[in-house]
């Protein structure tokens, strides 16, 4: 569709449910016109990530990961699907959005409460076992699915080890969280959000002093 505006090329188009043979002037808009959109697909599994290598322009991580599950999982399954289709690196974008508990220390305090119940409702949702596979936290998973499908919500939290929180989220000070940012997602994402609870009120010097340092 994008070609037959830009490239002024007749519509053809026929796939498995549709077909698109029809361009008229009264639909073509007129002069120059872009190449098209991005196309940018999310996913948790290897076989997402690699899809989005074969066929979209960029990936959204899924703001439950792991600095490892990137680089041993993502990463790799994406260059993958980018050399099947004989792709560069430099075509795609990786987004993540990171979970964060940032600001003063009474906020970063209910921050780690509010991303420990994050947590433990990504980590019962069997799709994103992947992720806790890789780390040996399969056991944990499972103990958070039969919580939840007893809708026991109240004593999951308590479930999530340290070290899945500290594998999954970063949390200090806005500059210590820019630092971290910076040591561990350079040279695996091209654009990084923030993924946090809902704090009251706009924090924009905490949202400044991140960008600042992360400058």
């Amino acid at each position: 569709m994008w070609a037959a505006w830009s490239e002024r090329r007749p519509l053809s188009f026929r796939g498995k449910y549709f077909t698109l043979s029809l361009m008229t002037p009264f639909f073509t808009p007129p002069g120059p016109t872009p190449p098209g959109p991005r196309i940018e697909i999310a996913g948790v599994g290897l076989r997402m990530c690699r899809l989005a290598g074969e066929v979209a322009d960029g990936f959204h991580v899924h703001p439950f990961h792991t600095r490892r599950y990137l680089r041993e999982v993502v990463v790799p399954s994406i260059e993958t699907g980018l050399a099947r289709r004989g792709r560069q690196r430099t075509e795609f974008s990786i987004a993540a959005a990171v979970l964060a508990a940032t600001g003063t220390a009474a906020e970063v305090d209910t921050g780690l409460q509010d991303l420990r119940r994050h947590l433990s409702f990504y980590a019962s949702t069997p799709a994103y076992r992947p992720v806790l596979d890789l780390h040996g936290w399969g056991e944990v998973g499972e103990r958070l699915s039969r919580l939840a499908a007893q809708g026991r919500w109240q004593e999951m939290p308590g479930q999530i080890p340290d070290e899945m929180l500290e594998a999954c989220a970063v949390w200090g000070p806005p500059d210590e969280v820019a630092t971290r940012l910076r040591a561990e997602y350079s040279g695996l994402t091209d654009r990084l959000g923030i993924y946090e609870p809902l704090v009251p009120g706009r924090r924009t010097e905490v949202w400044r002093a991140i960008l600042d340092g992360l400058r």
